[in-house]
């Protein structure tokens, strides 16, 4: 492996564990949250803060292990082919989640639209709970998606 492409996986192996902690922290942070406000609230808030703790529970246990994996040893790519490949693999993946992102929010926007539910604050706190969800997420994917292209291009420019 060549020190420029060993400096590049680093710095992409880098954010990528950053990424995974702030994950790892929304996930938390909405599980806390969560709880203590569904708790504590009634109408739409209460269900808006049930979608909150179970959105949670779903970023919690994918941020907290994956971040605790890439804490651990490294393994670095053979090849820049194998690096590449690694990062396609990951391209893929965000961009899966970034359009289950917004159907996320466009299902929520639908729950939470008055003619659509009838009137129904569960369904109406469900939807803005998913909205906001899927838009942090949103984000969130899109600059990961941003990153790893970067990644890819860095390594592109390695091949020549």
């Amino acid at each position: 492996m060549s020190e420029a492409m060993l400096e590049a996986h680093n710095l992409y192996s880098h954010r990528e564990s950053a990424a995974l902690l702030i994950l790892a922290l929304w996930g938390v942070t909405n599980l806390v949250a969560g709880t203590f406000f569904s708790r504590r609230t009634s109408g739409q808030p209460k269900h808006f803060w049930q979608v909150a703790l179970l959105w949670g529970a779903v970023n919690s246990l994918i941020g907290i292990p994956q971040y605790l994996d890439l804490a651990g040893p490294s393994t670095e790519p053979a090849n820049l082919a194998e690096a590449l490949g690694d990062g396609l693999g990951t391209a893929r993946l965000l961009s899966g989640a970034f359009v289950s992102d917004l159907a996320t929010m466009l299902v929520g926007g639908l729950l939470a639209w008055r003619r659509v539910t009838r009137d129904s604050e569960r369904l109406q706190g469900w939807g803005k709970g998913l909205v906001v969800q899927g838009a942090w997420l949103a984000v969130f994917d899109g600059i990961l998606l941003a990153l790893n292209g970067g990644y890819i291009r860095d390594l592109l420019g390695l091949a020549g």
